[in-house]
């Protein structure tokens, strides 16, 4: 947004661009939560759930990239003073230095060796830490606050504050409360038999890839709209249709895509949901705003849907 604001570009087309790359990156990355939990809950392998994501997420992302590369003006000259600036005072908090990259490079690596995500995260938090201790020196207690409190630091430019200052553990109370008291409505409606009386009412309509990945489809943009919790979205439509697909003798992993494509990535175009109040509060920009131009999550839904109609990348048992 920094950059936007240099070139004086358009915030809603950058907040969409924002938008569509991180949703992408949270659709592929093997550490991302939403991508553990469709995989896990449709009881397929993470990285075959990653690979198979590859049908409609690679064309999605660069049919975007083409949206964006067409609605960039190549004539606009800014004044890129002020992020020189901003690197600078960047540079100037000590965060940023040559050991920093050492937890990068095991992130990637351990992503190549296939290590769990919950493995991955535990072993570069502490790579991270140690690197405090040896480089800014801080102590054991100030590294505890840091954890649970957020980052602070006295005497730092207002655009890096904004920037750092983001909260902890403590921040993330509110999200996590969401979570936990949408998963709990999940379960209520699984066990009050309410969700099995739906699908037994319609059963006999499910006959089909296509009906079934449509149905699929509407549940989670369903639940995102209603709910707003993309968590919720992914449980409900995973554990509903996991017997469906299992009779139509489709592999799980189709299921899962199908709960990526029309549940992760649509949160984020929900003003009430979860992504859409924090992507609201990070990037300036109203959900309305940006959302005509988050391509890559309009495509995602559309490709699913193709591919459940035209039985392409649809892989049987």
């Amino acid at each position: 947004m920094g950059m936007s604001n240099a070139f004086e570009l358009n915030p809603a087309i950058t907040a969409g661009a924002i938008v569509s790359g991180a949703f992408f990156g949270d659709k592929m990355s093997p550490l991302s939560d939403t991508t553990g939990i469709a995989a896990s809950i449709v009881g397929v392998d993470l990285f075959d759930h990653i690979k198979n994501m590859m049908y409609t997420t690679i064309p999605a992302f660069i049919i975007s990239a083409i949206a964006f590369t067409l609605l960039s003006p190549w004539d606009k000259v800014g004044d890129i003073s002020s992020v020189n600036e901003f690197r600078e005072a960047i540079l100037s908090t000590g965060l940023v230095n040559n050991l920093s990259l050492l937890t990068f490079a095991l992130l990637i690596l351990l992503s190549i060796f296939k290590v769990p995500a919950i493995l991955t995260i535990i072993y570069t938090s502490v790579a991270g830490l140690l690197i405090s201790l040896i480089n800014n020196h801080y102590s054991l207690q100030e590294i505890s606050g840091f954890l649970f409190a957020g980052f602070s630091k006295a005497d730092l430019p207002q655009n890096i504050t904004s920037l750092l200052n983001r909260g902890g553990i403590n921040s993330m109370f509110f999200t996590l409360t969401i979570v936990i008291l949408a998963l709990s409505l999940g379960g209520l409606l699984f066990g009050l038999g309410i969700i099995p009386t739906l699908l037994e009412s319609m059963a006999h309509l499910l006959i089909s890839p296509s009906r079934a990945t449509i149905c699929v489809v509407l549940t989670a943009l369903g639940v995102n709209y209603i709910v707003g919790e993309q968590y919720l979205s992914i449980l409900l439509a995973g554990k509903t249709f996991k017997p469906i697909y299992d009779k139509l003798g489709l592999h799980s992993k189709n299921l899962s895509r199908t709960l990526e494509d029309a549940g992760t990535v649509v949160n984020p175009l929900v003003p009430w949901g979860v992504c859409g109040v924090f992507l609201t509060s990070v990037l300036g920009v109203s959900t309305l705003a940006y959302l005509p131009f988050s391509f890559f999550c309009y495509l995602c839904v559309i490709l699913t849907i193709i591919s459940g109609f035209t039985g392409i990348s649809i892989s049987k048992k």
